[in-house]
């Protein structure tokens, strides 16, 4: 592991109001959509630039060097790929160390907007002296299709909720990217757990903030955002791809220690839908390697050399 001696080694005594952790996997930081357009916005708004900080946890395989940035900007380079929980753990503890009260949290592949930034700190300024509010967070895109906020599975009432903006009364799943996290609330929760070091850590961690009376609220703006994980065809890489498995035993897990039972019914329907799937397919030894999957996850643990831009 090494570090880059290119920015100031700690945030301690600045008054940010916003601490960014962006996690980097095989691309050098003007590579990033998230890092090139949060550097060219701030850029060119030296006031809110003074309201931002940013950690570059770059998890590739060799370092990358850091171009000139309008705010202090750590980079750590961790070339063992520990995933995410490690990293925004990490920036957790900074943003704690320097009284940093939001923690934002950027995939390497989300598009920064004006318009989100000066809602973001419109909000949180709004909102500062009220604990009960833990999270706000975009609604995260990708093309026309909204990924993120989504209500559980079959929610009772499902209105729509690129159509709604401001405090939800209800819990919601959300994804990492672009959402904003109060740091007390984080600390409450112990933070974030390394038993899910890449896939659904949001889930986990969002989970938890809101099973403790946390509220979030849902921006107007919206960010696009890459997930990869749409492209992936569980009847036929099931079997053969590794990291597949991984992002299915993720799941696995997710569900058996946070769902509700209602939740864990559907999520084994959807698990024989799955494995009815692979046998018309013709994939049979897809389908009893599904079968046998299920039945003991324990046989797959996590895999920290799994590349982050797979998360999603």
């Amino acid at each position: 592991m090494t570090f880059a001696p290119l920015r100031n080694d700690s945030l301690s005594g600045m008054p940010q109001r916003i601490l960014a952790v962006l996690v980097l996997y095989k691309l050098a930081p003007e590579e990033s959509p998230a890092f090139c357009t949060l550097q060219a916005l701030l850029a060119r708004d030296t006031g809110m630039a003074g309201r931002f900080a940013c950690i570059l946890y770059d998890n590739s395989p060799s370092p990358h060097s850091l171009p000139a940035t309008p705010f202090p900007c750590l980079y750590r380079h961790d070339q063992t790929n520990p995933g995410l929980a490690q990293p925004y753990q990490y920036g957790l503890d900074q943003a704690m160390s320097a009284d940093v009260p939001w923690l934002l949290l950027l995939d390497q592949d989300t598009t920064i907007t004006a318009a989100y930034l000066r809602e973001a700190l419109a909000v949180t300024d709004q909102i500062a002296s009220d604990g009960h509010i833990v999270a706000v967070v975009p609604k995260l895109l990708q093309g026309e299709e909204m990924l993120s906020p989504h209500w559980p599975t079959r929610h009772p009432k499902p209105e729509p909720l690129h159509q709604k903006c401001g405090l939800l009364d209800q819990k919601v799943k959300i994804f990492n990217s672009g959402s904003l996290l109060r740091v007390t609330a984080l600390a409450k929760i112990g933070g974030f757990p390394r038993s899910f070091p890449l896939d659904y850590l949001d889930h986990v961690v969002f989970h938890q903030l809101q099973n403790q009376g946390g509220k979030v609220y849902l921006m107007h703006a919206g960010l696009q955002h890459s997930l990869s994980y749409l492209q992936i065809d569980l009847i036929r890489e099931f079997r053969t791809s590794y990291r597949t498995r991984l992002i299915m035993n993720a799941e696995s897990r997710y569900y058996k220690q946070f769902g509700t039972p209602r939740e864990r019914v559907l999520y084994f329907l959807r698990r024989i839908r799955l494995g009815l799937r692979m046998i018309a397919a013709a994939e049979f030894r897809g389908a009893l390697s599904l079968l046998r999957h299920s039945l003991n996850l324990s046989r797959i643990a996590p895999d920290s050399s799994v590349p982050i831009q797979k998360q999603r």
